[in-house]
């Protein structure tokens, strides 16, 4: 029988570009030179000059409101953090364009080196948690993905920032990406057959001894609920910690 594994690739940039080259070569297309990847600190000491380089083909990649379903449904870590960057990249430019000053989108730290974008990606996702009226200041958030421990977010926080986009003008694209208890991602399997079935829409979390739903649902009084539930620190088995979590929603839901 035949099983598939999902496995991380070391270098991703360079498996990319090995494998764009074999493709060539199989068409008869011959590639001179060797096959490399520059990050941002070697562009440091190998700068080239992009603008005098020929493309010779795109691949556009699916709308944000697709990517965020990755994330979402999902729980993927590497769309996470690959957004976080995008972010600050986009964050950088707006910065360049409203000064005129492109040395903004190219800051240095104190060895010369460039400053990460995941930098600029906090910093804004920071502005817009405040702009959605959380109090930023019990959080700690250094990654896009949440698997760092230095990471530290609130219920009430969670439940602020659910509360505003609920009323954003995405707010359709943001809760089509969210995960549908007992249908899809992360919840496939979960809470199936109960009154929560397709009325969940929310984001599993969890790393060891740390499990998390937040999201919305609705009462059978028809009443629309946003709730955050955070285990944190158990040193119990986690199935017992979603159960508990599973039967809150299900009293929620059933509630009249």
């Amino acid at each position: 029988s035949r099983r598939q594994i999902d496995i991380a690739i070391h270098n991703p940039a360079l498996y990319a570009a090995t494998l764009l080259r074999e493709a060539l070569t199989r068409r008869q297309i011959r590639v001179a030179g060797l096959t490399k990847q520059l990050d941002a600190s070697d562009r440091v000491s190998q700068p080239f000059d992009e603008t005098k380089m020929v493309e010779l083909a795109g691949l556009e990649s699916e709308p944000l409101s697709e990517m965020i379903k990755v994330v979402n449904k999902e729980s993927q870590n590497l769309h996470a953090e690959l957004l976080l960057r995008q972010l600050g990249r986009a964050a950088l430019a707006a910065a360049s364009n409203s000064t005129g000053n492109a040395e903004q989108a190219a800051q240095v730290d104190e060895l010369g080196l460039p400053l990460p974008v995941i930098n600029a990606g906090n910093i804004a996702r920071r502005q817009f948690l405040e702009k959605a009226g959380v109090d930023v200041r019990p959080l700690s958030l250094r990654d896009g993905s949440g698997l760092a421990r230095q990471n530290l977010v609130t219920p009430a926080a969670t439940v602020r920032l659910l509360a505003f986009m609920a009323n954003h003008p995405f707010q359709q694209q943001f809760l089509d990406s969210l995960v549908v208890a007992g249908v899809d991602g992360t919840m496939e399997r979960r809470l199936q057959q109960t009154p929560v079935t397709g009325n969940l829409r929310g984001k599993t979390g969890s790393l060891s001894f740390v499990n998390a739903l937040s999201g919305y649902l609705q009462t059978r009084g028809g009443t629309r609920l946003i709730f955050s539930l955070m285990g944190n620190n158990f040193v119990g088995p986690s199935k017992a910690v979603t159960l508990t979590m599973d039967r809150i929603c299900i009293l929620l839901a059933e509630y009249s």
